[in-house]
């Protein structure tokens, strides 16, 4: 019995009362003290199953976010980007980019303002990523202060536009925020038809290191210089 139950029930028990009388036989057998005790127990029971049934789902909801997400960025954990990003290149084929990022001079960061700066350094530039992306890339923490995104186009100067978005609006929460930053380097890998996603992103991650050879603070895309 829920709520609008034991409300109905009790507009009877009154229009009962008021039409009888409690004394009334009437009144004792259909609503009196007996059947509004059960009344009760079986909507106690209904609100237990009901919680207990809410509770196992957000402890399903907490593991599954546990098990799927980065603690510290809210962003995919490794496992879970490249799970999905296989799944979408499977079903969209070639007409993707992969990225590669790397926050240049990371350790820098940790050594002269301490590893919370650097956490909040890594917190800054996963919401830079959720705040300029729109919902149809796949982006997750790699590790460390690596992180990989999957973009669907297989425009490179479009990837690279993306990305140089993303660069920029880390700067700006970072400074809005009075957090340390610094510079971002990536590699961008169009996805060719042959490839898996092991190999995408190994191309990927060799582009971002010819940027960071190159300079760093810049976006290099795979084959070119």
């Amino acid at each position: 019995m829920t709520v609008s139950g034991l409300t109905v029930f009790y507009a009877f028990r009154f229009a009962m009362y008021m039409a009888f009388g409690p004394t009334h036989e009437t009144f004792q057998t259909f609503v009196g003290s007996v059947p509004t005790t059960l009344a009760l127990i079986v909507a106690l029971v209904i609100v237990t199953f009901t919680m207990t049934d809410l509770s196992a789902v957000e402890s399903t909801h907490q593991l599954r976010m546990r098990a799927t997400r980065d603690s510290l960025t809210g962003l995919l954990n490794r496992g879970e980007f490249k799970a999905r990003a296989t799944a979408r290149l499977a079903s969209s084929g070639a007409r993707h980019a992969i990225v590669f990022a790397d926050l240049d001079h990371f350790k820098a960061i940790n050594d002269t303002h301490g590893h919370a700066a650097g956490d909040a350094a890594l917190a800054t530039f996963a919401s830079a990523c959720q705040q300029t992306l729109t919902g149809d890339e796949i982006v997750g923490r790699m590790g460390g202060e690596e992180f990989a995104l999957l973009l669907p186009t297989s425009e490179p100067e479009e990837a690279r536009a993306r990305v140089e978005r993303v660069s920029e609006a880390y700067a700006r929460l970072a400074k809005a925020a009075s957090i340390p930053s610094t510079t971002v380097s990536y590699g961008i890998a169009i996805v060719a038809e042959t490839d898996d996603l092991a190999q995408a992103l190994r191309r990927a991650d060799a582009a971002m290191y010819r940027a960071k050879r190159a300079g760093r603070d810049q976006a290099v895309v795979d084959g070119t210089h």
